[in-house]
């Protein structure tokens, strides 16, 4: 039996329930069943009106963050507010969306060159250049070896050069749900 919760996220911006939801939260985190609570894919608008009435600062904002839709300016007003961006889908992979494999940041021939000059492979590039951004990614393997990899990124360190080549490639290119699409919401909502 859990005597407590470590992080408890709200997934998705709500307008109508988001307030009601995070007062329940809040009060669930004065009990201590909740060591921390934060926030899955709002977008600065959302939270905006969303700091106007929380008691509790989020923790974090997990978001799509990839290295071809990197969120800057979403980036920096987590910065701005003290929130953690945690980077979900940070290899831009998963099997969820319909984007092929050879179109997703992993098989980028500029990753793949910064990879052969470390000696790492394509996800410990894009994990690196997270950490060093001051981002938590969170990549999803259930691969032994693949998870074995991607935690084997503490021994190297990309250059100023090597992050700009990274940062360059961002196209605005969402590969997940989008927050601003209803449908994207409900698809979350209510797998088909």
């Amino acid at each position: 039996e859990m005597e407590y919760v470590d992080l408890y996220l709200v997934h998705w911006p709500q307008p109508t329930k988001t307030k009601e939801t995070w007062q329940a939260l809040e009060e669930l985190q004065s009990e201590g069943k909740i060591k921390s609570i934060g926030l899955s894919n709002f977008r600065i608008s959302d939270l905006d009106e969303f700091l106007s009435f929380a008691k509790v600062k989020p923790v974090c904002n997990q978001i799509e963050l990839h290295p071809y839709f990197q969120q800057r300016d979403l980036r920096e007003y987590h910065r701005a507010n003290d929130i953690q961006t945690v980077s979900w889908s940070p290899l831009g992979t998963g099997e969820w969306n319909s984007v092929a494999a050879s179109e997703k940041p992993l098989a980028d021939a500029r990753i793949k060159q910064i990879g052969e000059k470390y000696g790492k492979s394509p996800a410990q590039i894009i994990l690196r250049w997270n950490l060093q951004l001051g981002l938590t990614p969170i990549p999803k393997s259930s691969n032994r070896s693949r998870i074995s990899e991607n935690i084997s990124i503490f021994d190297f360190e990309l250059s100023d050069g090597d992050m700009a080549s990274i940062e360059a490639l961002d196209q605005g290119r969402r590969l997940g749900g989008d927050p601003n699409d209803t449908e994207a919401l409900l698809d979350v909502l209510v797998p088909a």
